[in-house]
């Protein structure tokens, strides 16, 4: 641990703690939230590690966008003598603090508000004392204060607080803001456990949840209530908590957050997704064969869970579902000689996979060309499910020829999923089917479960509720747009493009596609402004995006020079 010493003499000098994070002389680990430490000893050696923070619990609503929160911090002395010190945390622009309370031993001590007047003074007086430019952002915010005395070595304290504020709005979705980040150009960002539980209400209809900052879980009970839930251990705070939503009456929710600087093309994210105005029944019919490799080398576990995971599979169909089933070794066996259906053959499906050995070697050419040949005079979305752990080994093995087969009878409703066991597996050759047959790649690497892989897949294409999709703007110039395709939208899916356009004003989203075997066309009417100050994750997210889209291309195709210049 490095520490940076300095000489205290009868407590001349004051420091900041961040929750649990000890600061003197002269730098500061600078946060929304922080603690005034004075020193009880007439002199005395200070050191300024970087102590963890312990758990950080946010439990709150959002109503038709008015926003109650609770936030429990709780915080640990892990000096080796008693401290004294003040918790402050800067209210959000608008919000009502309803209380604010140290608890400490059984006992509760109540929090001061300081008006934005006193707390600029306050906290120029902390900059020109202790100078770290992160603490220049929050000048003009009002602050909630706490005083904590005292704070036994090893001892915990828990800060908790409620406040209420209507939230913004941006490109007409609504925006929530949690201030958690730790924010310091002296010190590292801090860790904590965070737990998070936001409860949404909205008689508009809640769509298009979607956070830049943190990976959420989304329970969805009815078009009006969501729950979004962030569970993470030892985290690094390097980010507020954002969240977005937005609302519509259409069957299709498209919202559209932008970042645009002056003198520069502009940044957009396209939010799309199936409302729950979908109903069940207007959810397109599927055909799903599932390949499976059952080599030699698939023998033990693995064979195991595809047994399982191919049981799970066939229970989740719909009942007006098509399915077949193909395991291939050295030849290959069908279940059936045609695509059936879910609701008579589920049982006797399920009896087939449970009987399924590992033995032999891996045809997998022969095994793709006779599921394409079920396809071929289907008018449904049809998914082949691809499992394999090794190399082809029987029959045609040339990559090339493989996947030029393959594609040369895919038709335009055959999506080809693939997943990859193991370390042994060809990913150059599963890549370029998935890539050429509008499907995805999945690996499970050594001690994953494969089950797990599929169930979650089957679950996200349980119900097609459009497949085909195009998107087009309208009247604006967007351009280096990635992923380039969609292809197909799922019940509950919430698909997102990032592009860039070099025009501001009015545009029309169009959304096409097919439902129900039938061509539909969707409209949003969209403002791309000429200036946008806010969403600044978005350069960095599209930079992603298309640096990831380059090197796939190179890693499939081959390297060449202009790709390597342009990344």
């Amino acid at each position: 641990m490095n520490m940076s010493y300095t000489t205290l003499k009868k407590c001349s000098l004051c420091g900041i703690i961040t929750c649990a994070i000890v600061l003197f002389s002269g730098s500061i680990f600078s946060t929304k939230a922080q603690v005034r430490i004075i020193p009880p000893l007439q002199e005395m050696r200070i050191w300024t590690p970087q102590l963890l923070l312990d758990n950080l619990i946010i439990k709150g609503t959002v109503k038709n966008s008015v926003v109650e929160v609770h936030y429990r911090q709780e915080l640990r002395n892990r000096f080796q003598h008693t401290i004294e010190g003040e918790y402050i945390f800067p209210v959000p622009s608008g919000a009502s603090v309803s209380e604010f309370v140290l608890e400490q031993n059984g006992k509760k001590l109540k929090g001061e508000i300081l008006d934005a007047k006193e707390a600029r003074t306050r906290y120029r007086e902390i900059v020109r004392k202790l100078v770290d430019p992160a603490l220049l952002e929050y000048i003009g915010q009002k602050l909630m204060r706490v005083k904590i005395f005292p704070i036994p070595p090893g001892e915990n304290a828990t800060i908790t607080f409620d406040y209420s504020h209507i939230s913004g709005r941006e490109a007409g979705m609504v925006k929530i803001v949690l201030p958690v980040a730790t924010v310091s150009t002296n010190y590292p960002p801090q860790k904590a456990s965070i737990a998070v539980e936001l409860a949404f209400q909205d008689s508009r209809g809640i769509e298009n949840i979607y956070s830049p900052s943190h990976k959420i879980d989304i329970v969805r009970r009815d078009n009006e209530q969501v729950t979004v839930g962030i569970e993470q251990s030892e985290t690094l705070l390097t980010s507020d908590i954002i969240l977005y939503y937005g609302y519509t009456d259409e069957k299709i929710a498209a919202d559209v957050l932008f970042h645009h600087e002056k003198g520069e093309d502009g940044y957009f994210l396209l939010l799309l997704s199936p409302t729950d105005r979908y109903q069940r029944q207007q959810i397109l019919e599927k055909d799903v064969i599932f390949v499976t490799d059952k080599s030699g080398s698939m023998e033990g576990e693995k064979i195991e869970q595809v047994k399982d995971a191919l049981k799970f599979s066939l229970e989740n169909l719909n009942n007006n579902d098509r399915f077949n089933i193909i395991k291939f070794s050295t030849g290959i066996t069908q279940f059936q000689e045609k695509l059936v259906s879910a609701e008579n053959f589920r049982e006797s499906g399920i009896e087939f996979c449970g009987a399924i050995e590992a033995e032999g070697g891996t045809n997998l050419h022969e095994a793709l060309l006779s599921a394409l040949a079920m396809t071929e005079s289907s008018t449904n979305p049809c998914y082949i499910v691809f499992l394999t752990d090794g190399l082809p080994t029987v029959g045609k093995t040339n990559i090339s020829e493989i996947v030029k087969d393959v594609t040369g009878r895919s038709g335009e409703n055959v999506r080809i999923f693939n997943f990859g066991v193991g370390v042994d597996v060809n990913t150059h050759l599963l890549d370029l089917l998935a890539e050429e047959n509008s499907g995805v790649s999945t690996y499970i690497q050594p001690g994953e479960r494969i089950d797990q892989a599929v169930k979650d897949f089957m679950m996200k294409i349980a119900y097609p509720a459009m497949t085909d999709v195009k998107l087009q703007f309208n009247q604006i110039a967007a351009y280096d747009v990635y992923p380039k395709d969609v292809h197909d939208l799922f019940e509950g899916d919430l698909v997102s493009v990032v592009g860039r356009y070099s025009a501001s004003g009015k545009s029309t989203l169009s959304v096409k596609g097919r439902l129900d075997k039938e061509s539909v066309e969707y409209t949003h009417e969209v403002e791309f402004p000429e200036t946008e100050t806010e969403n600044d994750f978005l350069p960095r997210l599209w930079a992603t995006r298309k640096v990831g889209y380059l090197l796939d291309n190179i890693r499939l195709h081959g390297e060449n020079q202009e790709l390597v210049d342009e990344i």
